[in-house]
């Protein structure tokens, strides 16, 4: 083993190559990180959701509810939601903590998948949706959208922007 170095060092002399020519070479752990993102694209989306509810009940969860929506804009499809609980702080008023929600959305190119939390106060609902993946172009899609909505008697028209990641 000791000759075969000596014969690659004094051949790395010859061609004029350091020690640190011939070792092999391994990318640092950001490059590969880089590498990994450069497969990956980001995109801004924007547009509407209408959203109707079949169902609704108020539990010892608090509101438990399912809706259809539709979607317009960036992301078009339909879809459904279903809050899971809240924290019901005034109901004859509307306001409502820390409501638990999933959602999907099904289009052509596939389905996105969010994982929700939100809250109501009287008409105006803010939601945070993560979305946590998907099927066709939105696998493994990630990212977050913000919605912000109208509640009248039986629907929410929200108005949605965020960003989602694709990994390709």
């Amino acid at each position: 083993m000791k000759k075969l170095l000596i014969i690659i060092g004094i051949c790395a002399l010859i061609v004029g190559c350091t020690k640190e020519d011939l070792l092999p070479t391994v990318p640092p752990a950001a490059n590969l990180k880089l590498l990994a993102a450069s497969n990956a694209s980001t995109f801004q989306v924007n547009g509407s959701i209408d959203e109707q509810y079949f169902q609704f009940n108020i539990s010892h969860n608090g509101v438990i509810a399912t809706a259809t929506n539709d979607w317009t804009g960036s992301l078009v499809g339909n879809g459904r939601v279903h809050i899971f609980s809240s924290q019901v702080i005034d109901a004859s008023n509307g306001i409502e903590k820390n409501v638990i929600a999933k959602r999907w959305l099904f289009t052509p190119d596939g389905n996105l998948f969010f994982d929700e939390v939100g809250e109501r106060n009287g008409d105006i609902v803010l939601v945070t949706s993560t979305i946590t993946g998907g099927t066709g172009k939105y696998k493994n899609a990630t990212g977050i959208l913000t919605l912000n909505g109208l509640h009248t008697a039986i629907s929410v028209h929200f108005l949605y922007n965020g960003s989602i990641t694709l990994v390709n």
